[in-house]
């Protein structure tokens, strides 16, 4: 009696490239960052030629965040499904009469202060803020301390009122915090030992290198299973390949789309990742990877470069890609993903 086999896998059937546009009278955008409604975050030209943050809400129009007061350059780095937006932006400080970059948060046209360290009035402390999740929690840095903020917090000391650094500036100095899930778990990169790390309440995990004997890794994305992704450094020759941390302990490398270098940017909770590789020809392409198809090209708006820095749970990419014209312009992949299921019937079998 013959028995029969079934076997499914993910395939991609479809990728459709939209060209998002620019702030009005703008040349170049980038999109940073997708939630699971669609509603879409990133960086566009004006008008005057200064760049500012946008938000772009799922079949809107672009906004036009602004800037902290006095500034005249902001991004958008993060969003979440509240449409809280976090980035960075200059604004003036009257104190020292220079541009200070500080971190932001941005919700229905109100853009915040995360502040930075006291006394910045005098030093023009910088900060940045790159990820938040849902209950409010916010990765980024304060100058070179990876810091993690709470919007709901109860403030220590000022300048942060409403809000409060959990990490002040221990346990990851130096250090950058890019990204935070909502368990609240952050991963970023400690400077001092160029080793990627997952933190959760003050305990640091260091993931380990992609080469035995190697460290120079940089952690970007981490999903809601804790799983990290971004890209690990392979000698000789000199490389970075795009590179997944199911957890600390365990790593894998991605690969290429046939060229030395890639980075892997952010992942979702079907541990699909996206990023950018280089090609054989030498250009830079957005993917998207997924253990049952590899790496794939997500193609490009016409020229022949692009990159993907965000995905949502629907496989909605984000990033920014050259036109056919040689602009660069914000960019979302809409992906569809299939289950092929292979079935084999054998000869006397049910």
């Amino acid at each position: 009696m013959g028995t029969s086999l079934v076997q499914a896998e993910i395939v991609i059937s479809d990728i459709q490239v939209i060209d998002l546009g620019t702030l009005p009278g703008g040349s170049t955008s980038s999109a940073q960052d997708i939630n699971d409604a669609g509603n879409i975050v990133g960086s566009s030209e004006t008008s005057s030629g200064e760049t500012h943050a946008f938000f772009l809400p799922a079949g809107g129009v672009m906004t036009d965040i602004s800037t902290l007061p006095g500034g005249d350059f902001s991004l958008a780095n993060g969003i979440n499904d509240l449409d809280q937006v976090v980035g960075v932006s200059n604004l003036l400080n009257l104190t020292s009469g220079n541009l200070a970059f500080h971190g932001f948060e941005w919700q229905g046209g109100v853009i915040q202060d995360l502040g930075a360290f006291p006394p910045e009035d005098d030093i023009d402390s910088a900060s940045n803020a790159r990820g938040i999740n849902n209950s409010g929690l916010i990765a980024g840095n304060v100058d070179l301390a990876g810091v993690v903020w709470d919007l709901f917090g109860v403030p220590n000391y000022p300048p942060f009122p409403p809000f409060v650094r959990i990490t002040d500036p221990e346990p990851f100095t130096p250090a950058i915090s890019f990204d935070i899930n909502n368990a609240g778990q952050a991963a970023g990169t400690l400077l001092s030992d160029a080793v990627g790390f997952r933190w959760q309440a003050g305990v640091l995990e260091p993931l380990v290198p992609l080469q035995p004997s190697g460290v120079d890794e940089d952690a970007y994305g981490i999903n809601e299973l804790g799983e990290v992704v971004g890209r690990g450094l392979l000698a000789p020759p000199v490389r970075y390949h795009a590179t997944l941390w199911p957890n600390p302990a365990t790593v894998q490398d991605l690969g290429t789309l046939g060229g030395e270098n890639s980075e892997a940017r952010d992942i979702n909770d079907d541990t699909t990742i996206v990023g950018s590789s280089e090609t054989t020809t030498g250009d830079t392409v957005a993917f998207i990877w997924h253990a049952d198809f590899g790496m794939q090209s997500l193609g490009t708006l016409g020229g022949a470069n692009s990159k993907a820095f965000g995905i949502n749970s629907s496989s909605q990419i984000v990033g920014e890609s050259e036109t056919a014209t040689g602009e660069v312009h914000a960019t979302l992949w809409l992906v569809t993903l299939a289950t092929k299921i292979n079935i084999d019937i054998k000869p006397g079998s049910d």
